[in-house]
């Protein structure tokens, strides 16, 4: 931006565009760090607030396979799982977190499998990509905050969003992991509670006539919002 202010005149209009574009990109990139800080200050001190409606395991992959461009390269499998119970932005926000791990680390041109099946009274999600895969030591230190991958691997970022995803999978009630996709790179591992047809009936009594879906979180978003939000971010 300084330099659109001081060299404007010998500035070519293509030359102009790049600068607003860099740094309308950095703005975003400094937005979505605050709003990370902001919900980890939260995890931590126990003032997360979580919107709890059954919802379907589609639909919280469609928008963030939408907010992480990884539309096209998803190999998706969901067993019959019905409904989870869960803060459809916060589960959003983990999909969408672990899909541009796999977009960052695998080669472009793969695939990422997402599994989605039942386990006891819990949904869990596997997310493998082809990637070069965490190696076994790295694995359990990965969900701290701040913590990435040194060497040839690391990628650049801001070391949060697996810390994110463990306050926000735990939140819930469930667990997260990481280990090794079949044929090699990383597969994480994450669970849910599966909705009971009780959270069922208890949702559509609270719904308003005339609108559809889940409520704004308490966050004061929607899902949808906050997957347009993470897609205008990456």
């Amino acid at each position: 931006l300084s330099a659109l202010r001081d060299h404007d005149a010998a500035l070519t209009a293509q030359h102009r565009i790049e600068l607003i574009d860099g740094a309308a990109a950095q703005a975003r990139r400094l937005a979505r760090l605050v709003d990370d800080l902001l919900t980890i200050s939260r995890i931590e001190d126990g003032a997360l607030r979580l919107a709890l409606v059954p919802t379907d395991p589609r639909r919280l992959l469609s928008e963030a396979a939408q907010a992480s461009g990884m539309t096209g390269r998803l190999v998706i499998s969901i067993g019959k799982v019905g409904k989870v119970r869960c803060d459809p932005d916060a589960a959003i926000r983990v999909l969408t977190n672990l899909l541009d791990n796999a977009r960052k680390y695998a080669p472009a041109d793969s695939k990422v499998r997402v599994v989605v099946e039942l386990d006891g009274e819990m949904v869990r999600f596997r997310v493998a990509d082809e990637g070069p895969g965490i190696p076994p030591e790295d694995r359990q230190g990965i969900f701290e905050r701040f913590r990435r991958l040194e060497g040839g691997t690391a990628k650049p970022g801001s070391g949060l969003g697996l810390y994110i995803c463990r306050g926000l999978v735990e939140a819930h009630g469930g667990t997260i992991s990481v280990g090794e996709a079949p044929g090699g790179g990383a597969e994480f591992t994450f669970t849910l509670p599966r909705a009971t047809k009780q959270d069922e009936i208890d949702a559509e009594a609270t719904r308003e006539p005339g609108l559809e879906g889940a409520p704004p979180s308490a966050n004061g978003s929607s899902s949808t919002e906050h997957a347009e939000r993470d897609a205008a971010v990456r």
